[in-house]
């Protein structure tokens, strides 16, 4: 994992992690880690476009807690082909989670693998 780091080869260090840690565990700590640590306005000006589809490589929820918190409900789409498949040039009301989230491995794209 260090000569991937250091090759800036950051799939490969979260393979490495996976391998020492195990799926579950590194997710586990991914999602505790990847927080904001402060209040910043990019996500409120964000949730305030007149966005139809919101299509993000974050594995967060800040932009589903922004937009629900201005009323605004869009339902979480990941990057499976049933939910890519359903994305039309009308659609709306979704944020799609195009690297997948920290909830499972499934769709996530972090590691080399």
């Amino acid at each position: 994992a260090k000569a991937c780091f250091e090759k800036d080869d950051y799939p490969g260090v979260f393979e490495g992690a996976k391998a020492a840690l195990g799926s579950k565990q590194l997710l586990e700590l991914l999602r505790n880690t990847l927080k904001p640590s402060t209040q910043g306005k990019m996500y409120d000006i964000l949730a305030k476009w007149p966005v139809p589809v919101y299509m993000t490589t974050n594995y967060d929820n800040e932009l589903q807690a922004h937009l629900s918190h201005l009323g605004l409900f869009y339902t979480n789409y990941s990057n499976s082909r049933d939910h890519m498949q359903q994305l039309a040039a009308d659609s709306s009301g979704y944020v799609v989670k195009l690297h997948g989230d920290l909830t499972s491995e499934e769709g996530l794209i972090l590691t080399s693998g």
